[in-house]
């Protein structure tokens, strides 16, 4: 996806949905992982092995049943040559136009430091 597709996904975001709960941070790392794997067509042996890590511990990432440290999280980011962005505390009164200017920053950001 283009740095301007993002800018446009991003701009037609109504309203950003906070992560409400544990049970639901857990879900949405499983899934992230999950995906950027498959779309790279790795098994959960071949990621493990990548990382110098088991196929158990990708396993129960993906099962939504264990949160990483960001340090296991980096590894697998590296893996799939994908970047980790840091997630963000936010509260009711920035989460609009605030919090959608800065991540457009941190994609162009991203996408210099790639180049």
């Amino acid at each position: 996806m283009s740095l301007k597709n993002i800018k446009k996904k991003i701009e037609q975001i109504e309203m950003l949905q906070p992560i409400s709960n544990y049970n639901q941070l857990l879900l949405e790392v499983a899934e992230m992982v999950r995906s950027e794997r498959l779309k790279r067509g790795l098994t959960q042996g071949e990621l493990a092995k990548m990382i110098a890590s088991q196929q158990t511990s990708i396993a129960r990432l993906e099962s939504g049943n264990f949160l990483p440290s960001l340090s296991f999280l980096y590894k697998i980011a590296q893996a799939l040559n994908a970047t980790l962005l840091a997630p963000r505390f936010i509260t009711k009164k920035n989460i609009s136009k605030d919090f959608k200017s800065q991540l457009i920053v941190d994609c162009e950001q991203m996408k210099q430091s790639a180049v």
